[in-house]
């Protein structure tokens, strides 16, 4: 084991590292255009970045000059974004698949004077055939991929050209990375993320090298306390500029010296999963629910005796995990039926899942729902809740070998946390949270009050105090009566149900409130073969009464346990759709968040 690294920058940690074993893998990835393995060794890291630094420099990127990335997960995303940070520039993403009038706002807001794009039909598709879009305070444009046909503009250098450019800027300089390290200041900013945008346009929140380090440190203190791993390594494949990632591609990579596979793309993840086979992750919801499903799909097609098999075997796994996380250790009986469970069918499927070799794991981004993390604890996987955001990175977790699914733990090690008199959770403001917005004193000071960052989170504590998420403050709605409803708990008890994929409730002004329902897939596949459209699935006289008797059940519950509202909550009507909520219709944000807004608006005609 190592210890955790205290050089205040990602730079510094990888430099570190660099001198004490060079030749150290650290990057791995497939071409996308040869398929052959690309690998980068911890000397070669440095080495680019200079190149890179030093490039940037000799071109004018000037002290706090912002470089904005466009593209799927890479090393070349990595290491542009570090070369600008090694020579005091900021470094941040736009999203893949943004669109180009997206991409032109987050440009004109960060009046970024850098920009990286994956290709050269990404170049055509922001900024038109003839490049006429081009902002006039873009300085360079770099692709990633080598174009195949030159393109004659003086601000367009593709990325082998940066690296051939910044190597002799170094030959002619007296620049080394130790030199451009000593200038750089932990506590300047370094990384722009742009926030989702739920409620309006995205704001740019800026986090120092400190803040980066500082997470990383509370993280590894509070997941890794017997000291790192050496054979730490990690699947890059969430959004590069996700919080989430840059921990991961930055943070944890430098500060443990570990291997750094970046993905080929979600229809390769679950094969790269299974390849790489992963010792550390930290993945959002949406994952975890995939891999669920997936194998449940898979055991449904089986053979029944394969079926009964794998279910003793399961079933056999979370009770082995539920007397471990109630009493420390699983009994005699347990623990040897465990072995044969194991043996027969648990540890083939931790294999295919990517998670064999797996030690620490986390979710984050999204509650994960309760059933999911005991469905996991049937391969004996615990799954650990972080919750965090773009302006305070990772502040809460729940704790190893604890009974606390449902919840977020508590404030990780160095993080102080407090409930306000209305129940919305705030994180004291330290170099664990974001310096502020970009060119926006005034929505930062609506959010670090006193020297208190104002999450928007509503929280309870549960019988043991841990934190438990509840809803966001913004998405509250007031129904007619003045009463108050939070929808997110509503929401999480409707998508338990049987014939519930997603749901989303409605009501603000309204008399009731109304659950719109997204059907699962194989009924909506179904009705949809008949021909039916959303309004008419209304109609089905099946479908409706099935999901009818489910709702009366539930809110008997959402009463009697006070879901959703003071005193519980009611749901008056339903709406049934036949189609998932949407990205490509602005109704989800690039992290799978609702934008509430738009979806009322989207389905304003069926509504009631």
């Amino acid at each position: 084991m190592r210890e955790v690294s205290q050089e205040g920058t990602a730079l510094g940690r990888f430099y570190e590292h660099s001198k004490n074993d060079p030749e150290k893998i650290v990057q791995r990835s497939i071409d996308k255009t040869t398929g052959e393995l690309k690998e980068t060794s911890l000397s070669a890291l440095i080495y680019q970045t200079t190149q890179i630094a030093s490039n940037f420099k000799s071109v004018g990127l000037a002290p706090k000059d912002i470089l904005l990335i466009h593209g799927s997960n890479r090393s070349e995303w990595v290491n542009l974004a570090l070369g600008a940070q090694l020579a005091r520039g900021i470094a941040g993403g736009v999203y893949l698949g943004t669109s180009a009038d997206d991409v032109a706002y987050a440009l004109e807001l960060t009046k970024a004077k850098f920009f990286a794009v994956e290709n050269e039909k990404q170049l055509y598709d922001l900024f038109g055939k003839n490049l006429e879009r081009i902002p006039d305070n873009l300085q360079k444009i770099i692709l990633m991929d080598k174009p195949e046909q030159k393109i004659n503009n003086p601000r367009i250098i593709t990325f082998e050209q940066l690296i051939v450019e910044g190597r002799a800027e170094l030959s002619m300089s007296n620049r080394d990375f130790e030199s451009l390290l000593r200038a750089v200041n932990p506590d300047d900013p370094s990384i722009l993320f742009l926030t989702s945008g739920t409620t309006g346009k995205p704001k740019a929140a800026l986090w120092s090298q400190k803040t980066l380090t500082t997470n990383v440190d509370n993280i590894l203190e509070h997941w890794m306390k017997d000291g790192i791993p050496e054979d730490f390594t990690t699947l890059s494949f969430l959004p590069m500029n996700h919080i989430v990632e840059t921990v991961m591609s930055f943070g944890f990579a430098s500060t443990t010296g570990g291997l750094n596979f970046f993905s080929s793309g979600v229809s390769r993840l679950k094969d790269e999963l299974a390849e790489v086979q992963p010792t550390a992750g930290l993945f959002v919801p949406r994952l975890w629910e995939n891999m669920m499903m997936g194998v449940e799909s898979q055991v449904s097609k089986a053979p029944a005796k394969k079926q009964k098999i794998f279910r003793w075997a399961h079933g056999v796994g979370k009770r082995y995990m539920a007397e471990k996380l109630t009493t420390g250790r699983a009994s005699i009986k347990t623990a040897l039926m465990y072995r044969l469970a194991d043996k027969l069918v648990l540890q083939k499927v931790r294999h295919k899942l990517g998670l064999d070799h797996a030690h620490t794991l986390a979710s984050g981004s999204a509650p994960l729902r309760k059933e999911v993390i005991e469905w996991f604890h049937g391969f004996g996987i615990e799954i650990l809740e972080a919750y965090g955001q773009t302006e305070a990175g990772i502040s809460l977790m729940t704790k190893r070998g604890e009974h606390s699914a449902g919840t977020v733990g508590e404030s990780i090690p160095n993080v102080n946390v407090k409930i306000s008199e209305d129940g919305e959770l705030l994180i004291k403001a330290g170099s664990n949270v974001m310096l502020g917005y970009l060119n926006n004193l005034e929505a930062t000071e609506k959010v670090i009050v006193d020297g208190w960052l104002h999450t928007g989170d509503l929280v309870e504590l549960d019988k043991g105090g841990r934190i438990k998420i509840i809803g966001r403050n913004n998405d509250r709605i007031k129904l007619q009566d003045g009463i108050y409803y939070l929808p997110s708990p509503i929401e999480a008890e409707l998508k338990k149900l049987d014939s519930v994929e997603d749901a989303l409730v409605v009501g603000n002004g309204k008399e009731e409130l109304t659950a719109l329902i997204v059907l699962k897939s194989e009924i909506r596949e179904r009705l949809i073969a008949e021909g039916k459209q959303d309004g008419d699935l209304l109609k089905d006289p099946e479908v409706l009464a099935a999901v009818q008797i489910q709702i009366k059940e539930l809110n008997k519950r959402l009463k009697a346990e006070k879901i959703g509202g003071e005193n519980g909550s009611f749901i008056k009507h339903i709406v049934l759709i036949s189609r998932g909520f949407s990205e490509e219709k602005g109704e989800l944000t690039k992290t799978l968040k609702y934008r509430r807004h738009i979806i009322e608006y989207n389905f304003r005609d069926i509504i009631r």
